[in-house]
């Protein structure tokens, strides 16, 4: 999820369903990363639309 997001130009223009089915994965899952991104510091959320506050510490997500 880190990946796509620094993958792409911020912001990001999309819904959650959109991630979802980009990634094989569920709504559910790709809402609690990015709420969890968000808690961190390291993205912002608005509607359909999510911008990257801090792209070293999505590195480091994805990174592992």
């Amino acid at each position: 999820m880190a990946s796509l997001l620094l993958s792409r130009e911020s912001p990001l223009k999309c819904s959650h369903q959109q991630l979802a089915d980009e990634l094989g994965s569920v709504r559910e899952m790709i809402s609690r990363l990015l709420r969890g991104f968000a808690e961190s510091g390291l993205i912002v959320q608005g509607r359909e639309q999510i911008s990257v506050l801090n792209k070293t510490g999505l590195h480091q997500i994805a990174e592992g």
